[in-house]
């Protein structure tokens, strides 16, 4: 089926570009199906239907910001965190990461407007409650799984003597602003949501307890560094 995906994709990607281009072309319902298709394939398609296409940049610049489709882009942006190759991502499909997670921190900043995600909970009415805790299941999903996956490679970026010092600094606010998230999410009471920022959480303390261990820590570590204090 992974030589077949071809058509899916195409057809997947035929269907958001209707979109974008007349939205009254395309019914919800069908944008909410194509979303939900391209997740449950996300996990072993041909990276470079991913990564060598424009499919990562219609999800965040054409269907993150509406609330309609939030949810289900952003299942499909944490199964594309979650990949890798045999062992790591190619160097073409490393920048790609980086960049779409850039994009996506900067699209949820225009999206929350400085909001407090704990604080916002409990001003909204009850009946939409769940729906708010859902979106802000997945977006907590996406944070830990992207930061778990390629915390090597924002930490890469960041000790590269050759990179560019001012997307070094981007990359660094909004590593920040992504852990700011979560640890607002954190805060929600359910017990879901709590239980992926746990995960993270254990995750970011053994990484840097080891890296304290090897006499490593402030050195190159991201995570453990005094940049993002």
């Amino acid at each position: 089926m992974t030589t077949e995906f071809g058509s899916i994709f195409d057809l997947s990607d035929f269907i958001i570009d209707m979109y974008t281009s007349n939205p009254a072309s395309i019914k919800p319902s069908l944008i909410k199906v194509t979303l939900k298709t391209l997740a449950a394939f996300m996990s072993w398609i041909p990276l470079g239907y991913i990564f060598e296409t424009t499919m990562i940049m219609k999800l965040v610049q054409n269907l993150l910001h509406e609330s309609a489709y939030r949810v289900e882009t952003i299942k499909c942006l944490s199964e594309i965190a979650g990949l890798r190759g045999p062992t790591q991502l190619a160097k073409n499909h490393e920048e790609t990461a980086l960049m779409m997670f850039i994009q996506i921190i900067e699209k949820m900043e225009q999206i929350i407007q400085g909001v407090v995600l704990s604080e916002e909970y409990y001003k909204i009415p009850a009946k939409q409650q769940s729906g708010y805790e859902n979106f802000c299941l997945q977006f907590g999903l996406f944070l830990s799984t992207y930061l778990q996956h390629h915390i090597d490679l924002i930490e890469a970026m960041v000790a590269a003597q050759s990179a560019n010092k001012d997307a070094v600094n981007l990359l660094i606010a909004k590593t920040k602003q992504a852990l700011i998230y979560l640890l607002q999410l954190s805060n929600i009471p359910n017990d879901e949501v709590f239980k992926v920022c746990t995960e993270f959480w254990n995750f970011l303390v053994e990484r840097v307890y080891t890296s304290t261990a090897n006499d490593n820590f402030g050195s190159s570590g991201i995570l453990g560094s005094r940049d993002l204090k």
